[in-house]
């Protein structure tokens, strides 16, 4: 069996999908047309109904795409139906309010490692360690 070779293009729109898919869920809407979809997300709905025909068919013609659905196929496709597990180099200032930032929490992501580089540790350039 050939694998599917999927746009990078493509797989960085799922995303954008995938985001707007949430936000209508917080809202508690069931069914979205490709066209308000594809708003949401900044594409063309054109654009939308071709980059999902990798994955199968969804939604009905007239009534549009079941949210929960969607979402939870996006999931799959992305690979983020399980947490992933991240080490952060260089948990100074900017990697500690990273790992301090809520929505960071509320993602896939779990911090397993932080490590602080001080720069008078590091080696200087023409100098052997």
């Amino acid at each position: 069996m050939q694998k599917l070779v999927i746009p990078r293009k493509t797989v960085y729109r799922l995303s954008l999908y995938y985001r707007a898919l949430q936000r209508l869920r917080v809202n508690n809407i069931e069914t979205v047309s490709s066209a308000a979809l594809a708003k949401a997300a900044g594409v063309k709905p054109t654009q939308l109904r071709k980059d999902l025909t990798y994955f199968g068919q969804f939604g009905t013609r007239g009534l549009g795409y079941n949210v929960d659905a969607l979402s939870r196929r996006l999931t799959e496709a992305l690979g983020t139906t399980h947490l992933q597990p991240v080490i952060l180099v260089g948990a100074g200032n900017l990697g500690s309010a990273l790992l301090r930032y809520p929505r960071l929490c509320q993602g896939r992501l779990r911090s397993r490692r932080r490590l602080r580089c001080e720069a008078a540790a590091l080696p200087r350039k023409g100098t052997r360690p």
